[in-house]
């Protein structure tokens, strides 16, 4: 059938008969994702025996009938038992960097591939983390929105480290969070805030100025955007050697004013690294001279459970500052705590009741 004649047709050196050929696989790509194991291995081998060609128009066509195939997830399968990333990696290196709309379907047959583990597996192994960083590079949005996507994929596995510090692609990450995109800056927080959980790329992002940068973002005007960085920061000031970086400006200031944002996710996040920057006896000084008390006992009347948790864990922490105290015995909603006493769920009972003792 013609079908069976297809792989042996992508074959044919000649240009005249290949450009078509590779136009009818993309066209046709529904009805091979449905044929034979052999037969789909088949036609993916002879399209990836392609990728050298210097003949643009058949590369562009050879990766636009594999962006149509890797929509199947038997295809997917099948490609992440082949060496066909290794030699998509090894193209993607070769092409010039005009040459973004070949640069721009090869990044989308990787991300159509990503939910086969093996397929991360062969990024890594194959070195494709540094063309991943090269797109974000392009300037141009989808290139750097599916990279990202790829990269927080990848952030949590313990061997992309070297990869991501060789390329010094902590920087460049860090210089997106301010791109003016949210789509962006959500994805790159993200995926900081996954890094974070490697102890050198902890190390690696603090002293680029993640911390600074992420508190700038703060003032965005997208709640996504906000409560991410949040949650980035949070991670971070998990670890007491990097409060130090929230001391200097008006970062605690920003991280408060947060707390009167209406948007439940923003306020637990924020009161969760309030909680961890109150280790440091000068940023507790700070919380001092904001209306932190204030802000928190308003919060103690909301429906959300887990914000709650967080106000409350908040308070404990402040509980034994005298300024606290007095702040406090100011504010009537204090008086919140007791129905809290009553009320709330165990954790937030055995809060309350170290507040009050």
């Amino acid at each position: 059938s013609a079908m069976d004649l297809l792989p042996t047709m992508l074959q044919y050196p000649e240009h005249g008969i290949l450009l078509p050929c590779a136009t009818l696989t993309k066209t046709i790509a529904s009805t091979i994702q449905g044929r034979e194991r052999l037969q789909r291995g088949a036609i993916l081998d002879a399209l990836s025996s392609h990728f050298t060609t210097t003949h643009l128009d058949i590369l562009e066509q050879v990766l636009l009938a594999l962006l149509q195939l890797t929509i199947s997830e038997d295809v997917q399968a099948e490609i992440s038992s082949r060496s066909l990333i290794k030699e998509l990696i090894k193209m993607m290196r070769t092409l010039k960097t005009d040459s973004y709309n070949l640069q721009l379907i090869a990044l989308k047959i990787i991300h159509n591939c990503m939910s086969k583990p093996y397929i991360h597996t062969q990024l890594v192994k194959w070195n494709g983390i540094p063309c991943l960083f090269a797109a974000m590079l392009s300037g141009q949005k989808e290139a750097i929105l599916i990279a990202l996507s790829c990269l927080l994929e990848l952030s949590i596995r313990d061997d992309c480290q070297e990869s991501i510090l060789s390329c010094r692609g902590i920087p460049s990450l860090i210089s997106l969070l301010t791109s003016g995109s949210p789509d962006i800056a959500c994805l790159s927080s993200s995926t900081l805030q996954r890094m974070a959980s490697h102890n050198r790329l902890e190390q690696e992002m603090v002293k680029a100025g993640a911390i600074s940068v992420l508190v700038k973002a703060l003032s965005s005007p997208s709640l996504e955007v906000i409560s991410s960085c949040l949650t980035c920061l949070v991670v971070l000031a998990a670890n007491p050697q990097n409060l130090y970086m929230l001391i200097d400006g008006d970062c605690v200031t920003i991280v408060v004013s947060c707390l009167s944002i209406d948007n439940p996710s923003v306020q637990t996040e924020a009161a969760k690294l309030i909680q961890h920057a109150a280790r440091s006896e000068s940023i507790l000084r700070q919380l001092e001279a904001t209306d932190c008390v204030g802000l928190l006992l308003s919060l103690l009347c909301s429906e959300n459970e887990g914000l709650i948790t967080s106000v409350t864990a908040v308070l404990n922490c402040l509980a034994d500052q005298e300024w606290f105290n007095q702040a406090i015995m100011k504010d009537d909603r204090w008086r919140q705590l007791l129905i809290l006493s009553e009320c709330g769920h165990e954790q937030v009972r055995y809060q309350v009741a170290s507040i009050i003792k």
